[in-house]
């Protein structure tokens, strides 16, 4: 027999309580007076008898009704040795999604907040002693500690947004060299909180998976749409003081429904240099060109960006570029060149 909790049998000591009671309890008798007691004598000893034997059945019930409730809240339970000892031994990976598409709204709060709080929905779910390794993005520190019950779910808690991205495999590559570093010998379970991005979820790369158990909550939003700047590149490979140059964005309708009159702007220097509008239908893309002509030597910051909510880290796009003001050129060749 296995008992869940067994700190619980610390309160069999509130037995206690009842043995006070009965030992420094003194019930008062009324005195009556008689002009022969004689004929009392009998009654009086077999009443005192009575009593004391109703007193001690009835510490005795007090005794067994506190040590059956404790008993009943730490949950006895039987189970196979061979079972209980790789629950004592269990280790968990969590990995919690951070990146910044989980920082879109779900049903009543972000998908970041919506994953932390199933995650420790899911640790207390867990038998007490169960040891975890916890995975983030942009963590401090690596994955070389097995955490408690508490502290995962601290750990979680702290959890913040993060640039950096990862695939799922790299994610099963951390927990494996964790689990060599530790000399984990048991077979160790899986939970990913996740939106399933489709960079991340690279299939391919898990065919040495399959005996792996991974437990998989799926974080959805309510809005599975966005509009981004996919790429931008430019005409002329050489910029020169003067010229005229053209400029081109590819912007992406992912949502499904149509968007209309969309601004794009074009800024340089942090100054707005152009401005388009476009009309995207769902689940495409258009080009947008801009024109204009350098008017400053040296290097040139721009940024094309566009408005849409409630993803936002991709409407900006960053981009540099040298302008000279004139161009050398190096010609090899014979005495005779034709200019």
């Amino acid at each position: 027999m296995a008992i869940l909790y067994p700190w619980v049998l610390w309160f069999s000591t509130l037995i206690s309580i009842p043995i006070l009671i009965h030992l420094f309890y003194f019930r008062r008798y009324k005195t009556v007076l008689f002009s022969n007691t004689a004929l009392l004598d009998n009654v009086i000893k077999q009443s005192r008898s009575q009593q004391r034997l109703r007193s001690f059945i009835i510490l005795l019930l007090r005794i067994l009704f506190i040590l059956s409730l404790v008993f009943a809240f730490s949950q006895p339970f039987i189970a196979d040795n061979k079972k209980l000892n790789n629950t004592e031994n269990k280790v968990i990976g969590i990995y919690i999604d951070n990146t910044f598409s989980m920082t879109r709204e779900g049903e009543h709060t972000s998908l970041l907040d919506q994953a932390k709080s199933n995650a420790i929905a899911f640790i207390q779910s867990m038998p007490i002693n169960t040891r975890y390794l916890l995975y983030y993005h942009g963590m401090n520190e690596s994955v070389s500690k097995l955490l408690s019950s508490e502290e995962v779910q601290k750990k979680i808690n702290e959890i913040k947004p993060s640039s950096d991205l990862h695939t799922w495999s790299y994610v099963f590559d951390t927990f494996k060299k964790a689990k060599d570093a530790l000399h984990i010998e048991n077979k160790t379970e899986l939970a990913f909180f996740t939106d399933g991005q489709k960079y991340a979820v690279d299939y391919a790369q898990w065919q040495n998976m399959k005996e792996q158990k991974v437990y998989l909550f799926y974080q959805q939003g309510e809005i599975n749409s966005n509009l981004c700047i996919d790429s931008i590149w430019m005409n002329q490979p050489n910029h020169v003081l003067g010229n005229i140059e053209h400029i081109n964005a590819k912007i992406t309708n992912y949502s499904s429904t149509d968007l209309n009159h969309i601004p794009v702007r074009l800024l340089l220097n942090d100054t707005l240099k152009s401005l388009a509008t476009i009309n995207l239908k769902s689940q495409q893309s258009q080009e947008v060109t801009f024109k204009f002509t350098n008017k400053t030597q040296g290097w040139t910051k721009g940024k094309i960006e566009i408005a849409d909510f409630p993803i936002t880290f991709d409407n900006h796009f960053y981009f540099t570029y040298p302008v000279f003001s004139n161009i050398r050129i190096a010609i090899i060749g014979g005495d005779n060149i034709d200019n």
